[in-house]
């Protein structure tokens, strides 16, 4: 059975706040559609779209990840906890504690973590351009060079993260 083809009218809304991965986040524009019943909702792709620049903030910035960012990445690029587990050679308990917050996550397992994360969600797309060798002598520094280049090709969106009660944004 496939459903009815509904051209809905949309709309959007400037500058609205979004919670995801433990922070409240700035999208400068998210569309709406207006159901039949007169409510409105954000479509699947929308979210996609708005996940994706996450994604990308989140790799981006040069703090180590927290639980809810982890928990987040995995949500977001499909992948699991046994994936993450084999990708860094440890055991999944280990993994597991940093998800559920028990022990913070390593900064060299952070920075892998975000790279696995940018190439799973922008690799194919990004894989054919050209960077300079001195992009990749840092993680921090190909992560943030990576960042500002899936938003300057357009493959995301640049959002802004803002102070939730009780934790300070973090920079890009």
């Amino acid at each position: 059975m496939t459903l009815p083809d509904f051209d809905l009218p949309r709309f959007a809304e400037q500058d609205q706040p979004f919670h995801a991965a433990g922070r409240v986040w700035i999208i400068p524009e998210i569309h709406f559609t207006t159901l039949p019943d007169g409510s409105t909702g954000v479509d699947g792709d929308e979210i996609d779209r708005i996940h994706t620049a996450i994604l990308n903030e989140i790799c981006g910035d040069q703090a180590p990840l927290t639980p809810d960012e982890l928990d987040f990445i995995l949500d977001a690029t499909g992948g699991s906890l046994t994936e993450l587990a084999q990708l860094l050679r440890m055991d999944k308990s280990s993994v597991s504690r940093w998800r559920s917050g028990s022990r913070s996550v390593p900064s060299p397992a952070s920075w892998l973590i975000k790279r696995w994360a940018w190439y799973r969600t922008f690799g194919i797309e990004m894989g054919a351009r050209r960077a300079s060798l001195g992009r990749f002598e840092t993680d921090a520094g190909f992560l943030t060079y990576a960042r500002h280049q899936a938003i300057k090709h357009g493959l995301t969106v640049a959002i802004t993260p803002r102070m939730s009660s009780g934790q300070a944004a973090s920079g890009g």
